[in-house]
């Protein structure tokens, strides 16, 4: 036999396990909201820093389209997508979108890497003296960490996703949710 107060105290307790779950929850959603912000800011910054190159006409990024085929048009298009990425990404209601979107845009930096440019851009063996600037691996790593800066936001923010968040975010399961859990007494009753 159970006395009223056994139930009480099973309340109280579980009351109180549920509120040091959701404080032992706050710093881990701080330290996600941290990450997903240097995320953005670090993908951010250098797809930013691009734009003056694209737009302006810098030889080594004239050259670099020539070699990929796709100057001028191609030069302002990434540029215009790079754009709309970085605005994406640093407005917190469409990050998610930026990362996707920048996703997108990095895959084709670095297939063009990857199948023309070379990880690591040789002036001399691609025909253009233009691109002694850009000589070496760094253009690459920068791409690269885009992609990961990138596909941080997105595995971070999955949830934010119109129609598909909900379901590419696994739920915690709640103990109030236990169909044997007492009821919910305050401490002060």
């Amino acid at each position: 036999m159970t006395t009223p107060d056994a139930g009480r105290n099973d309340a109280v307790a579980h009351t109180t396990q549920s509120q040091a779950a959701s404080h032992h929850a706050a710093p881990r959603r701080k330290a996600l909201t941290a990450l997903t912000w240097g995320a953005q800011i670090a993908a951010a910054a250098i797809l930013g820093q691009s734009l003056f190159f694209k737009f302006g006409g810098a030889p080594e990024t004239v050259a670099l389209f020539e070699v990929l085929g796709a100057e001028p048009f191609g030069r302002y298009a990434v540029g215009a997508a790079e754009l709309v990425a970085v605005v994406l990404l640093l407005v917190p209601r469409t990050a998610w979108a930026g990362g996707i979107f920048s996703v997108g845009i990095i895959g084709g930096a670095i297939m063009g890497h990857l199948t023309k440019l070379g990880i690591s851009i040789d002036p001399e063996a691609l025909g253009k003296p233009a691109l002694e600037a850009l000589a070496g691996p760094s253009l690459f790593a920068m791409a690269v960490v885009v992609l990961l800066a990138s596909l941080t936001v997105v595995f971070v923010r999955r949830g934010e996703i119109p129609v598909v968040g909900p379901m590419l975010v696994r739920e915690q399961p709640k103990a109030e949710t236990r169909p044997d859990a007492p009821a919910t007494i305050p401490a002060s009753a």
